[in-house]
């Protein structure tokens, strides 16, 4: 005999899926953002040399922006990139 599965168990398994991706989704986050700390100092580090190298000091605030926007361009660029990976992905 067939057993069907009931629709609140088919619920349960599709809960459970989900789950497993947002809590990989968090724990991933998690540890890009402690990354991101551990290389937020030698990174400022790197562009304060660079100013002190160039004789910058009167533009600091500016390239402390330039620098930020920056990195925030090259962090956004493979998150994009994943994005358009994970929506092909979901389509097939």
């Amino acid at each position: 005999m067939v057993k069907k599965k009931s629709k609140v168990e088919t619920s349960v398994k599709e809960i459970r899926a989900e789950f497993k991706k947002q809590l990989t989704t968090g724990v991933t986050a998690a540890f890009a953002f402690l990354v991101a700390l551990t290389w937020r100092e030698p990174i400022a580090e790197t562009i304060n040399w660079f100013i002190q190298a160039l004789n910058i000091t009167t533009g600091e605030l500016f390239f402390k922006y330039l620098s930020a926007l920056i990195f925030t361009v090259m962090a956004v660029i493979p998150l994009i990139i994943i994005a358009r990976f994970n929506s092909e992905k979901s389509r097939k």
